[in-house]
């Protein structure tokens, strides 16, 4: 597997998936076809390409074929309707996503935000 440089919202899902699953990356995107891994495979490739990655980006991350990460996306709705322990592991990685990812990234925005208009002041301070 290569060392990819992941970006924030990568990074997040992939850590999330890790969490849910209690399965490292590396044994995620591995050969194994056992349901736990393969699982978690199908919803770290599915939820990576919902949040914006290309398919070629997703298929590197979790270590399969731009054409698999397009087969999670296409059985998605049918695993959410007729396979329930996909369907519980996708809305724990959902639910984990909602409020501790998106809830991180809005502290980290204010706290930018409270940083800028800090700078902003000590800027026109100084213009005075």
């Amino acid at each position: 597997m290569k060392n990819l440089k992941l970006n924030s919202t990568e990074s997040a899902i992939v850590e999330i998936v890790e969490l849910v699953s209690g399965i490292d990356r590396k044994i995620i995107s591995g050969k194994d076809r056992k349901r736990p891994k393969a699982l978690a495979r199908s919803v770290l490739g599915y939820f990576l390409r919902d949040n914006g990655c290309t398919s070629q980006r997703t298929a590197e991350i979790v270590g399969r074929h731009h054409a698999t990460i397009l087969k999670y996306v296409t059985d998605h709705e049918w695993n959410m309707k007729y396979y329930e322990e996909y369907r519980e592991f996708y809305q724990s990685v959902l639910d984990e996503y909602n409020t501790g990812y998106r809830k991180a990234k809005v502290q980290a925005m204010a706290r930018q935000i409270r940083e800028l208009q800090t700078s902003i002041e000590s800027i026109k301070v100084d213009l005075l």
